[in-house]
Parts: C-alpha cells; structure tokens; sequence
C-alpha cells in the first residue's frame, strides 16, 4: 500500500527544519544541501517542495507570523488599557520570545527588496494590511470606549510605521538594545497627548 503524503505538511516540516540552520549561518551562507540535510530529505526533494533557497525563508516567514499572531492575540486579550494593547502589538521588535521570527523577517524583507518576486511582494502587502487593520483597531476600541481622543486615528499609520523604521535603523546601526525604550517613550509621549484624563 501506497504512503500518502500530506503535502502541505510537508512543506513546513522542511521550512522548520531549516529555521536553525539559517538563524544560525543566514541564507546566503547555506546551500541547498545543506539545507536539505538538515531536514533529513534529498536535494531532489527539496526541489520538489521549493524552487529557491529564498522560498523556504518565504514559507519560513508564513508560518511564523501566523503563530505569533495567534500568541499576539492571546497576550492583548490580558491587556486592560490601549495604552499596554499597543506596547504589547509593538513588543515583537525587541522581545526575546519573538527573537526568531525578527530574524526570518530581517531576512524576508531583505529578500523582498533585493529579488522581490510578485507572491513576496503580495503576501509582505496582505500580511502589513492585516496587521494595520488590526492596530489601527484598537486605537479604535480606545476611541470607541472613550479612554482617546478621535484625532489618534489620524496618525494610525504613522505611529504603525514607526515600528518598522525603528527596528530596521536599530537592526543596521546595531543599536537593538535600546529598542524597546525608544518605542515605550514613544508610545507614551502619544497617549499622553491623545489620552483622555478622567
């Protein structure tokens, strides 16, 4: 009798089984081999499943991000004010237990703008979308409940933005240390201006 291989499953079993490998010597450090080795298949198989060392950093980069978003929702969930719901959404740049999915998200974006290939292009898009979406309605639960001021909706994608910028200039410049003081003051200067004092 004939072995049925679930396919799907066995795409991400080779992306997490690279994730160590590329964490620890980067992409372009590794070949396909190597890569290969590591998830205890054949290079033929590797080919079968991805047609680039890039696309398992691609396939890497889904599943981790769904996973986060799953502990992200759970940790909002405890949070009491907007103020503590946006410093948690925003703690992926510098927390310890998002350490992983940084790096495959360094490398991802790197990817995508040195060899940017149309479903990289797409999936960074929907995948930003989403997460805006979801940031831009929590500001709108504050607003809603009367904890901020409406005007805070207005600088939504700016105060979205300045994640990324931050973590991308701390990530060239080597300065991630001082990361999560530079948001939290950040985060804090708005909601004392936007807040709404009882």
């Amino acid at each position: 009798m004939a072995i049925i291989v679930d396919k799907v499953q066995k795409k991400k079993d080779i992306a997490l089984a690279c994730k160590k490998p590329i964490l620890k010597k980067g992409l372009h450090n590794l070949t396909v081999a190597q890569m290969a080795q590591s998830a205890n298949v054949g290079k033929g198989t590797m080919y079968e499943y991805f047609r680039s060392k890039e696309e398992v950093v691609f396939e890497l980069a889904l599943i981790l991000m769904q996973e986060h978003s799953q502990i992200l929702q759970n940790a909002i969930l405890t949070k009491k004010t907007t103020r503590e719901k946006i410093k948690e959404f925003s703690n992926f740049f510098y927390n310890a237990k998002y350490y992983e999915l940084r790096e495959i998200y360094k490398q991802f974006v790197a990817l995508a703008l040195l060899h940017p290939k149309d479903e990289m292009l797409e999936f960074h898009a929907k995948s930003t979308e989403r997460y805006f979406k979801w940031f831009e309605s929590l500001l709108q639960e504050g607003v809603n409940s009367g904890d901020l001021h409406s005007n805070i909706l207005a600088l939504s994608e700016g105060m979205f933005c300045i994640g990324d910028g931050l973590f991308i200039q701390s990530s060239v410049t080597n300065t991630l240390n001082n990361l999560q003081e530079k948001m939290e003051n950040y985060i804090d200067t708005i909601f004392d201006i936007m807040e709404i004092k009882q």
